[in-house]
């Protein structure tokens, strides 16, 4: 019974990362990477995510949040010496942000869901890159 409310939770969790997440990607600017980073998470849980970035490239990430569950996400992405190159919560927590890196890297997608204001939430939350087709 555990096994089947898991399979349902990351298939809703998958659907809701391509309808949502791809749809911020804009497909027509950026080309997706292949990969639905998308999983459950509890108020006051932490993911991070490694992806390598390459100088002359335009990247677009896109960190979005089942809304029922949240309001709200901070990510930040941060290079190899733990230096955070941003953070979304100078942009009021907005979803999406491009950028072209100054050098080819790995950085880690950091995503903090918030604590909840009262008892246990849960949803889904979708890290999603995309790089520009040129």
């Amino acid at each position: 019974m555990g096994f089947a409310i898991f399979n349902r939770s990351v298939a809703q969790c998958v659907e809701f990362a391509e309808k949502i997440g791809l749809t911020l990607l804009n497909t027509e600017e950026f080309q997706h990477d292949g990969y639905l980073n998308s999983i459950a998470l509890t108020s006051g849980e932490q993911i991070d995510v490694v992806k390598p970035f390459f100088k002359g490239r335009k990247y677009r990430i896109v960190v979005v949040a089942d809304t029922k569950a949240f309001e709200y996400l901070n990510f930040r992405v941060i290079n190899a010496n733990q230096i955070v190159i941003y953070n979304n919560k100078v942009d009021d927590y907005t979803s999406i942000w491009e950028f072209m890196p100054q050098e080819s890297e790995n950085l880690i997608i950091s995503v903090k869901v918030p604590d909840a204001k009262s008892g246990y939430t849960r949803g889904c939350v979708a890290i999603i890159t995309g790089v520009d087709n040129y």
